[in-house]
């Protein structure tokens, strides 16, 4: 991993200052203040890439009084450049947001964000090869934990290593070993308890042969019994169907009986009703001549209603019309008196504009407006001298600026000329000498005090610009006071010249609307308007006339009609009368004849309904045998059945038992087997141990770590300190080795525990320790670790020491594409060739490169 560009904003001491741009750094030191936030640049890309830093919480990294932060980091990573993006919003209820891109050349930035930011992080580690633990104690020495890997525990040491040689994997192969021990155990068990359950089945074969004896003859004995109660219920097996037909005889009987009940009471209703049809008819027939006079009154009042009601509808046509033409007539009226009214209006309306006189008012504010003009002319030149002054002032400020670097550099070049010593100039490389020196000093003082001359009147004429402006600005802010009234007087102008046209064109339209006004008030006095509506009217008035209606005869004609209406209904009975009277007789009669031959029939099917009734009496008495028999019959079957399902069941228990004997064999074959393979993976098990395979890989790769590590120590300290890792020592017992990672210090007053060597004894051997380790990650495979953090620590070093360590970093930076040194000792700026400075201003700390 390279870092490219990091922009931070609202982060620990940083607002928002420009980004740090990597691109073309190879060896750089990181300078600044105390508290100027060096620290906080590393902490910016740990808490990026992994949401960590050193505090203990997300909110405690936002500056002070803001609200929220966020870290943009574009890294190259095996030839490709990704961005990540982490945001954080304080509060009760804090947010955090996680961004990733890829960045492709001359392309926007895609984004591979995973759905949460657990699966994005996931994705970052992924990329990077490497988590946040694992960068600490090997790539990046932190600020006050120069020493996290020397002083953990040996167990602790030895996860650092593992997680650097990449043995993760090999727990993911213990874990997958253990969890198929564990399902071999369960089928071991589950075998074990199958054998089991077969042997007790296989015990019991003495007792299902002696069972099979005894449901064979307990067989024989229920196949005799139900052949006899099979004979005793063939002898009356036709009862039931005997008695079946009786009874549906009787029921077909008795279903006759009902019928011949039901005609015969319908025959007698339809005498009854046909005696009283013909009575009816026959009264009917005694009124014929009275109803057929009133009948014949009815159809001469009909016509004369039939005649007089054609000359009413010829009527009600004409009273239509004639209300048509009166309601045209009206309408025609109002019109003319509607265009009457609007001449009025008009006249009304246009008085009133003319008597509004606007005149003098319009001469006074054309006036006022023409002053105000004149002084708004004047405000503009004011307005350009102003900006003509700010221009002016802007130059000279530039200039000063350019004057004070130019002064400061001119002192520069004299100071370095005055302490220059030896042969050579060391501003122009020409050969020094007295006479050289005070030519050229003499020429540098001449341009610094022109140049001072020039500053002090750029600065004096600065001050002159200011009063002039305020004065300029007094003058323009009075004559904006005065022309505040400007847009208000050439409104109420418009306004006014609007006016004067409008009372023009008012004496126009009243001359027009009097002229016709006079003309719409003839039409109506002399009701000259409608003829043709007019000569209508008369026309249909005398058509109304010629018809002739007769209301009254047409009233006397309707009363008729009502009150001899009901002789229509009594005409069509009569008619009915005479026509069906002969007809009802007949039927009459052949009712009378139904009536006595269904009365015979019914005597005849009560005769036969008593003789069955015996019948059916006897066939009962005998069915109540036949139950009794198809019981004994049933409950003999069932006992059949039953004790051949005892056979059948103590048949199959014996037949099953040579399949537990060929189960039998199969399972301790497969538990032999299972048995065999438990064997194998407790080997594997042992071996994807720690004390397996990695410790083997950590055995290996330790004495590249010592190597490495020894090769900076002894730069470092003119080969006077070596140092040893142990990765196994003797059990306290005295019994066998145990599996370790220690470290043995050893200088020229022979091997101590690493608590007892000086501060700056210490970091050396940290330092080489973590050197070693980031170099090892570096060349490890997949990690592709290209970068090395190095943070303080000079502090515990004599002059002696700091140069060594510095040596140590320039023999080593080969190995890595980028390597950053923070520290606030001056003395050590010099050693890099490359210095990125942090200094801390009321604005947040600001990065400058240099």
């Amino acid at each position: 991993m390279i870092p490219v560009r990091l922009e931070l904003h609202n982060f620990l001491p940083y607002r928002s200052p420009d980004p740090i741009y990597f691109e073309g750094i190879h060896l750089a030191a990181l300078i600044g203040q105390n508290g100027a936030g060096k620290s906080s640049l590393l902490d910016a890309i740990t808490w990026a890439l992994w949401g960590r830093a050193r505090a203990r919480r997300d909110d405690d990294l936002v500056h002070l009084g803001q609200s929220e932060m966020y870290i943009q980091l574009d890294f190259e990573q095996e030839g490709t450049t990704y961005r990540v993006v982490r945001r954080r919003k304080t509060g009760k209820r804090g947010q955090g947001q996680l961004d990733l891109f890829i960045l492709n050349e001359g392309e926007q930035p895609r984004t591979i964000n995973e759905p949460s930011m657990r699966g994005t992080q996931f994705k970052i580690d992924e990329i990077l090869r490497l988590d946040y633990e694992t960068f600490i104690n090997s790539a990046f020495l932190q600020q006050g934990k120069a020493d996290a890997f020397t002083t953990k525990t040996p167990a602790e040491r030895k996860k650092i290593l593992s997680d650097i040689l990449g043995l993760e994997q090999w727990s993911v192969y213990e874990d997958r070993v253990k969890t198929k021990l564990k399902d071999l155990d369960t089928a071991v068990a589950s075998i074990d308890g199958a054998l089991g359950t077969i042997e007790e089945e296989l015990a019991k074969e003495p007792q299902y042969k002696r069972e099979l004896e005894t449901a064979e003859n307990a067989y024989d004995l229920a196949r005799e019994a139900l052949k006899e109660a099979e004979t005793r219920v063939e002898e009356v097996k036709d009862v039931p169907a005997d008695l079946r037909n009786a009874q549906n005889q009787q029921a077909d009987i008795n279903r006759r009986i009902s019928n011949f009940q039901n005609d015969l009471n319908s025959v007698e209703t339809e005498i009854k009703k046909r005696h009283e049809t013909i009575k009816q008819y026959e009264a009917v027939l005694n009124d014929g001549k009275s109803i057929e006079e009133g009948y014949q009154t009815l159809q001469d009042a009909r016509e004369a209603d039939t005649q007089l009601g054609a000359k009413l509808r010829d009527m009600s046509d004409l009273d239509q019309r004639f209300n048509e033409l009166q309601a045209q007539l009206k309408e025609a009226q109002s019109q003319i008196e509607q265009e009457k009214r609007g001449f009025e209006t008009t006249i009304s309306e246009m008085q009133r504009v003319l008597e509004n006189d606007i005149d003098d008012e319009l001469a006074q504010v054309n006036a006022d407006i023409s002053q105000l003009e004149n002084v708004e002319k004047q405000r503009e030149s004011l307005q350009e001298n102003l900006a003509n002054l700010r221009e002016e002032r802007s130059g000279l400020s530039t200039r000063k600026t350019t004057l004070t670097t130019e002064g400061q550099e001119m002192n520069e070049r004299i100071d370095t000329l005055e302490q220059a010593e030896g042969a050579s100039c060391p501003l122009c490389g020409q050969p020094l000498d007295d006479d050289h020196r005070e030519a050229i000093l003499a020429d540098l003082m001449l341009e610094r005090d022109t140049k001072r001359e020039e500053y002090r009147q750029s600065t004096e004429r600065i001050a002159e610009i200011g009063d002039e402006t305020k004065v300029v600005q007094t003058e323009i802010e009075a004559l904006g006071v005065q022309l505040a009234e400007l847009p208000r007087l050439r409104s109420r102008a418009g306004g006014l010249e609007k006016q004067a046209d409008d009372r023009l064109a008012a004496q126009a339209r009243v001359d027009e609307a009097n002229a016709g006004l006079e003309s719409i008030v003839a039409i109506l006095e002399n009701k000259d308007y409608a003829h043709e509506v007019r000569q209508q009217l008369a026309d249909v008035d005398a058509e109304r006339q010629a018809i002739g209606y007769d209301r009254s005869a047409h009233d006397e004609a309707q009363s008729t009609l009502k009150e001899f209406t009901e002789f229509e209904v009594q005409f069509r009975d009569l008619e009915f009368a005479r026509k069906t009277l002969p007809t009802e007789k007949e039927a009459l009669d052949g009712a009378e004849e139904r009536k006595r031959r269904i009365e015979s029939a019914f005597s005849e099917e009560n005769a036969s309904l008593t003789k069955l009734k015996d019948e059916i009496e006897n066939l009962t008495l005998m069915k109540v045998e036949y139950e009794k028999r198809t019981r004994e019959v049933a409950a003999a079957k069932t006992t059949e059945q039953q004790t051949y399902g005892r056979v059948s069941a103590a048949k199959q228990q014996l037949s099953a038992l040579e399949g537990n004997r060929k189960r039998k064999r199969e399972l301790e074959e497969r538990r032999e087997n299972t048995r065999e393979e438990q064997v194998i993976y407790k080997e594997l098990q042992m071996a994807f141990g720690k004390n397996g395979i990695p410790a083997m890989i950590i055995e290996a790769a330790t004495p590249e770590l010592e190597t490495a590590a020894n090769e900076l120590l002894g730069r470092m300290t003119d080969g006077k300190m070596h140092l040893t890792f142990n990765t196994q020592r003797a059990k306290a017992s005295g019994s066998g080795t145990i599996e370790t990672l220690d470290i043995d210090i050893a200088d020229e007053l022979g091997t101590r525990p690493y608590e007892m060597y000086s501060g700056g004894e210490a970091f050396r051997v940290n330092f080489a320790i973590r050197v070693a380790l980031s170099k090892m990650l570096a060349r490890r495979a997949g990690a592709h670790l290209r970068t090395l953090f190095i943070d303080e620590g000079f502090g515990t070093q004599d002059d002696d020491g700091r140069n060594k360590l510095v040596e140590a970093i320039t023999a080593i930076q080969s190995e890595f594409d980028l390597i950053i040194v923070i520290t606030h000792i001056d003395e050590l700026r010099d050693a890099f060739p490359v210095h990125v400075i942090v200094d801390k201003t009321a604005n947040g700390s600001m990065i400058s490169l240099r």
